[in-house]
């Protein structure tokens, strides 16, 4: 096996407000000072291909992870052979960048849509206090991060807010019209008939991912966590989404976050997630990325990096989330 790294610094643009940065959703609270102001006015690429965000690029080329010590991604690391198994896609441009046979990045192959952080749901390891229902966002927000969509190939409706509530998650699917695959992350709760049924066609049909949270696989875990969730909806939506992939082709993902909540419950997961149907399995330790979460009640803080439960519950995760294989029905 050779070198291995993470390639969305190359390859990832997130979007959100009035920001943008360089890299997955996972980094938002690592790489504060290399945000850019969004301007619907200039070339994204200017953005894309700055000195700021290229002198970044570089140090990580050489080894300096520094910016990313906390960052839960580290699982997605390759090696060149697994670029090209498994982002075909972006690899010759990945490596010709490595390899510094291009000083600069084509546009990004991937737009993470972060912007809108309304959500129906106050989990207690993201955001006890709530944040209002589908108010973040406003049209004009939608108008200006357009430019920033024209030229990706895959959008990513992230999972800092509900797509389910954000009309400006709904406007901006609805309006791709240069056949952008689609990632959806969602907690699922609200994705029944009627959400999808509101959706167009050409939307469903370029939808090829969709990414669940879900924090319990019993009724009291789940609902501890996942204040405003109902498990057995959860559960008819998940069987609702079985069915809609096993018709469209899609890939589906459940997205496990380990807590003090649940650190008991983290290894049932698998068989939990197969008996669904998920194709994929990613499970991380939560962080503390706002100050309003306590610490004490997220259990896993940057603060405990040192703490052999919180090195034993990353180990445990990496191991299950590598070892999960995709269910033969």
């Amino acid at each position: 096996m050779g070198e291995r790294f993470c390639i969305y610094p190359l390859t990832t643009l997130n979007l959100t407000w009035p920001k943008l940065y360089p890299c997955c959703s996972e980094s938002h609270s690592l790489l504060q000072r290399m945000m850019l102001e969004i301007d619907p006015l200039s070339d994204p690429d200017s953005a894309w291909n700055s000195d700021k965000w290229s002198r970044w690029r570089r140090r990580i080329g050489d080894d300096d992870y520094a910016s990313c010590e906390f960052c839960q991604q580290r699982s997605d690391w390759v090696d060149e052979s697994e670029l090209r198994e498994k982002f075909p896609e972006v690899a010759d441009d990945v490596m010709a960048y490595r390899g510094g046979d291009s000083g600069r990045l084509p546009y990004p192959h991937t737009v993470i849509l972060s912007f809108d952080t309304s959500c129906n749901l106050t989990c207690v390891t993201c955001r006890p206090r709530g944040l209002p229902l589908a108010k973040t966002a406003t049209t004009d927000m939608t108008d200006n991060v357009v430019p920033y969509l024209v030229h990706a190939k895959r959008v990513v409706i992230a999972g800092e807010g509900e797509v389910a509530v954000s009309p400006a998650y709904r406007k901006l699917l609805c309006g791709l019209t240069g056949g952008q695959r689609i990632t959806v992350m969602s907690n699922g709760t609200l994705l029944n008939e009627e959400f999808w049924g509101r959706l167009p066609q050409s939307v469903i049909d370029n939808i090829d991912r969709v990414h669940i949270s879900c924090d319990g696989t019993t009724k009291e875990v789940y609902e501890s966590i996942r204040v405003g969730g109902d498990f057995g909806k959860w559960l008819a939506n998940m069987g609702l989404l079985h069915d809609m992939k096993t018709a469209t082709g899609w890939t589906t993902k459940l997205m496990y976050t380990v807590s003090k909540a649940n650190f008991a419950d983290m290894r049932k997961v698998p068989a939990f997630a197969e008996g669904i149907g998920f194709d994929e399995l990613y499970m991380a330790p939560a962080a503390r990325w706002s100050r309003k979460l306590n610490d004490s009640t997220i259990w896993v803080t940057e603060a405990q990096l040192d703490d052999a439960r919180l090195r034993a519950a990353r180990s445990v995760c990496d191991s299950l989330t590598r070892a999960y294989k995709k269910p033969s029905v």
